[in-house]
């Protein structure tokens, strides 16, 4: 599904219920890049998007045709051994907390897949709640 910036709906591709290939995905974004820049040439675009489009294809896509990206990035061991500590002291927080409500962290590191082009900045969430960690 494609919002607009003013969260109104553009459009929607349907498909399988199966992680897409960045080749299955680079089609759809160069459709809908074109698009936009037939009608406003010069216009910003920010693509975000779950961590399904995370792949080294489409950020490199994205990169090559001057389009900003946020993806969400799926946890592996490497990006938890990135906020393990955040992790231990946002759950410290809430435990000392009236625990009401969530407490949310953010880190910023910069680190990359193997199979990515180059290290990308990564700004990683962290919120406990009453029903845990996420």
């Amino acid at each position: 599904m494609v919002f607009d910036g003013a969260g109104r709906f553009v459009g929607a591709v349907l498909r399988p219920a199966r992680r897409p290939s960045g080749a299955e995905i680079r089609p759809h974004l160069r459709r809908l890049v074109r698009a936009i820049r037939s009608n406003w040439p010069n216009t910003s675009i920010l693509i975000r998007a779950d961590s399904h489009y995370c792949s080294p294809q489409v950020i490199d896509w994205c990169r090559a045709n001057d389009v900003d990206f946020i993806f969400g990035v799926a946890p592996t061991t490497t990006l938890r051994k990135h906020v393990a500590d955040l992790e231990a002291s946002t759950l410290a927080r809430f435990e000392a907390s009236a625990k009401t409500g969530k407490v949310r962290r953010f880190k910023e590191f910069f680190d990359g897949a193997a199979s990515w082009s180059r290290v990308e900045r990564i700004i990683a969430r962290v919120e406990v709640g009453g029903q845990g960690a996420d």
